[in-house]
């Protein structure tokens, strides 16, 4: 409404994964949200991830399970300053 242009940027959290008994490794970050850190997308944008899927913000109910289950990224928001 003041005419402001808010900004999001996403910052993924880099959590390491953890290893089975057979020293196989499962969790931590996803390849496709370590790729969007640092990434900004205008506010009501959706960020687009490499494998496709488009979220509004970390978490997003509405994108994949593969994208969305334990994702501990969060968003950064910002303005847009007109110079």
């Amino acid at each position: 409404d003041m005419g402001l242009r808010v900004y999001n940027q996403w910052s993924c959290q880099f959590m390491p994964p953890k290893y089975t008994k057979k020293g196989r490794p499962y969790g931590g970050s996803r390849d496709t949200h370590k790729e969007l850190d640092g990434y900004c997308a205008l506010q009501g944008q959706p960020f687009v991830l490499s494998d496709g899927d488009r979220l509004m913000f970390p978490g997003d109910p509405s994108g994949k399970a593969c994208n969305v289950i334990n994702c501990h990224c969060v968003l950064i928001p910002g303005i847009l300053m007109d110079d």
